[in-house]
This record gives C-alpha cells, sequence and structure tokens, in this order.
C-alpha cells in the first residue's frame, strides 16, 4: 500500500496504472484528477477502484475508497468539481452495457449520479467492488465514527454517533472508551 499524501508523481502513475488494471478499465483524460487525489483523501482512507465516465457533458474519475465514492472533475484549464458520496449513503448502484461502453448510476436517497461512457469491462468490476466496500464499511461499526479528515471540529457528532453504537450493542464499553479517548485526542 502506497503513502498518498507522500507519493511522487512517478509512484502516483504507477498507482493509476494498476487501479486501472483491476478494474478493467480504460481510463479517458484523468491523470489530473488522479494526481489531486493526495490532496482529498482523508486519514486512513485507500483507494479500492477506478473509472472514468461522461457525467453532465464532462469527463470524470470516479474513485471508489474505504469511505465514499469521490467524482473528480479538474476541468480544461482551471478550476475543479468534486462530488463525494459516502458508502453509508449508497442505496443502490446499478449498471447496463452496450457493445463498448457502459454506465453506472448510484443512488442515494436524494439524488441519481448516472455516469455514462465507462469502458465495458469496467461497469461489473466497479459495481462489485463498491458493493463489497459497501458491506465491509457497513460491519465494520468503528469505521463509522472515523473522520474523513484530519481537522474535524465536529466531536461532539462523532460521540453521539460512538455513543448510539454502543447501546445498540455493537459496540462493548472497552471498545467504547478506546474510540472516545481517540477521539477526544484529535
Amino acid at each position: 500500500m502506497i503513502d498518498y499524501k507522500n507519493a511522487d508523481k512517478a509512484t502516483l502513475k504507477a498507482e493509476y496504472k494498476r487501479l486501472s488494471r483491476e478494474t478493467h478499465n480504460l481510463p479517458f483524460f484523468t491523470r489530473k484528477e488522479f494526481y489531486a487525489l493526495p490532496e482529498i483523501l482523508g486519514d486512513e482512507e485507500i483507494p479500492v477502484a477506478i473509472t472514468s465516465g461522461m457525467m453532465n457533458d464532462h469527463t470524470w474519475l470516479i474513485v471508489l475508497t474505504n469511505r465514499r465514492i469521490l467524482f473528480l472533475d479538474k476541468g480544461m484549464l482551471f478550476g475543479g468539481k468534486q462530488v463525494i458520496i459516502s458508502l453509508a449513503d449508497i442505496t443502490a448502484i446499478q449498471g447496463s452495457t452496450g457493445l463498448i461502453y457502459g454506465e453506472i448510476t448510484i443512488s442515494t436517497a436524494g439524488q441519481k449520479h448516472e455516469i455514462s461512457h465507462i469502458y465495458k469491462k469496467a461497469v461489473n468490476s466497479f459495481i462489485q467492488m463498491t458493493d463489497k466496500e459497501r458491506d465491509q464499511y457497513r460491519s465494520d461499526p468503528i469505521q463509522k465514527i472515523k473522520p474523513f479528515h484530519q481537522n474535524t471540529s465536529d466531536k461532539v457528532t462523532q460521540l453521539e454517533k460512538l455513543a448510539a453504537l454502543k447501546n445498540q450493542g455493537i459496540l462493548t464499553e472497552e471498545e467504547f472508551e478506546k474510540e472516545k479517548r481517540r477521539i477526544l485526542a484529535l
């Protein structure tokens, strides 16, 4: 596993190629978005899969991590857009394929994100990897309370989530106290 926060461009390029191979993806013009990942990833957040496609008439890099799905579009010359979906917020993920390309639809409680022009082989691979990460995320109660970013000011919300997990019997008293100390030390 590489350290994205401190990786040089050559290391990121190799990782981009590796993740593309694992997803059976042919990335289209999304390398600059991938190079922006070190600034976006939270602590202990790891990219699992990538693909690229069209959404709202723009080419986007879609990055599945162990916590969320990131949609990144750096633009042609300047600026950039991001869409972030927590794995916990995904209600459904579906795909369809044609002769060469396919599309993926990611649904949350209030939105649908439709990504088209995804290389056919990447559609099912990305969906399967997303389902696997969602299952793992749901089965790890500690993962749900970890902050996405290093400088989290919302400790109260994290402590409330932690207390709810303890009250539901998901966490033991020992696990609760350990995580509580960690949150308060941030």
